[in-house]
């Protein structure tokens, strides 16, 4: 017979393991590799910021929401991510929303082109790229991550 400490011990050791497990608590869902270029007239998007938010996120249903990120690089590439740099997105549909900024102080951070920095002064905020692109709610831009390697390259236009 195994003596009532040795039980004891035995809850006080499934504790952690329920705290690892969480209370019902998931992390991400699937993900895969999404990257691509972005363009608007035709040239690369040369900064700013592409976000996918997930389209089963407007149901309002309680779930915790996943989206990813990526900074547009100089040649209008970018990469998403999630939880780990370049893992990508969350399998399944999303809104598209891209960001390009002119002005503000901040050079190299991905959303200005570092109008403010050249002039020593605090430019205004202006968009580069037609607002709509900037809402999960106007953006016409939808896209279905699938699982495997995700190809995206995103035409910005004026209409």
């Amino acid at each position: 017979m195994i003596a009532p400490r040795f039980h004891i011990l035995g809850l006080f050791a499934l504790v952690p393991a329920f705290a690892i497990l969480g209370c019902g608590e998931t992390g991400p869902p699937p993900l895969a590799k999404v990257h691509g270029k972005v363009t608007y007239k035709g040239e690369p998007l040369k900064a700013g910021r592409v976000l996918f938010v997930p389209v089963s996120a407007a149901k309002q249903d309680g779930s915790r929401v996943f989206p990813a990120g990526g900074t547009v690089g100089e040649d209008g590439g970018y990469e998403l991510t999630t939880v780990e740099p370049g893992d990508g997105a969350a399998v399944g549909e999303h809104k598209v929303v891209v960001m390009a900024m002119s002005g503000g102080a901040a050079e190299g951070s991905g959303f200005y082109d570092g109008e403010a920095v050249k002039t020593k002064s605090a430019a205004p905020l202006k968009s580069l790229i037609p607002s709509k692109y900037s809402d999960p709610e106007t953006t016409p831009l939808t896209y279905k991550v699938v699982s495997g390697d995700n190809v995206f390259d995103i035409e910005v236009t004026d209409d």
